[in-house]
């Protein structure tokens, strides 16, 4: 597994993170944790990320502040954000359109995992 790129997932369900390891782990090294500090440790010590997954909200704190604030212009780590509730969420045309350039793909909980399989093997092969 070493030699397989790293992915990380933050999100506080640990039933996502296990069912999004499996489903990746034979394109990743998958490493997930269920809040944003030890994510954050994680980060700081391993700058050879190639992607993360992110949950809009991880135990009733911002996923998107956590990436806008921390990581956003500090680390070059590709993101997407998911979450059971952005098409609930009122946002103005111009707040989409910010998160739209922040993450490189929004997914809303139930996605298809087919499809988030093909856009990072995809994006894998961009990147090499």
């Amino acid at each position: 597994m070493a030699d397989l790129p790293k992915l990380l997932i933050v999100d506080d369900e640990p039933s996502v993170c296990e069912t999004l390891k499996i489903a990746l782990s034979d394109l990743f090294n998958v490493v997930y944790f269920t809040n944003l500090d030890e994510a954050r440790l994680f980060i700081n010590e391993n700058q050879d990320l190639k992607f993360m997954i992110l949950d809009y909200l991880v135990n009733r704190e911002s996923g998107i502040d956590f990436y806008k604030n921390e990581l956003y212009r500090k680390v070059n780590l590709p993101t997407i954000l998911i979450s059971g509730f952005i098409g609930q969420v009122n946002t103005t045309k111009e707040e989409t359109r910010e998160l739209e350039k922040l993450f490189i793909k929004m997914l809303e909980k139930p996605f298809d995992i087919i499809e988030l399989r093909t856009f990072l093997a995809e994006r894998l092969t961009q990147k090499s």
